[in-house]
């Protein structure tokens, strides 16, 4: 998914709580957990640069398989994600994550051979603690 020309943000309700998720230009910005009121949902997503806040609808079906997933119901996400804001190294970590199965676990050390810095375990679990979009850089 293509972001809009400029940076929104917005607020997915699911039977959690709140998804706060921001777009930019290159695709999904921040996705934050549900929480559950709008102070903590906007809370979540920081400061978002957003110049605008814009109805769940301009997320097209992102906003739908959200719901779904958080409704227990099979829900995949191929979105592109804004990672202009990365290092290299962080990249490489959330790309080789997102290419381990759903339901399938590995540890940091394997996700670091498979991101091709096998002796940095420690440094994946600091990349994937920053990760900007969860659930769609599992």
């Amino acid at each position: 998914m293509r972001g809009p020309a400029q940076t929104v943000a917005t607020l997915v309700p699911t039977s959690c709580g709140l998804v706060g998720v921001e777009l930019g230009a290159h695709g999904v910005r921040q996705l934050r957990l549900p929480q559950a009121t709008e102070q903590t949902a906007w809370e979540a997503l920081g400061s978002p640069d957003a110049t605008r806040r814009v109805q769940p609808q301009a997320l097209g079906d992102l906003a739908a398989r959200l719901q779904a997933y958080f409704r227990g119901e099979p829900a995949a996400f191929p979105d592109e994600v804004d990672l202009d804001k990365a290092t290299a190294f962080q990249r490489a970590v959330y790309a080789a994550a997102r290419q381990v199965p759903y339901g399938q676990r590995i540890s940091y050390s394997d996700l670091a051979a498979r991101a091709g810095y096998p002796q940095a375990a420690r440094a994946v679990g600091q990349a994937l603690a920053r990760n900007p979009a969860c659930l769609i850089i599992p």
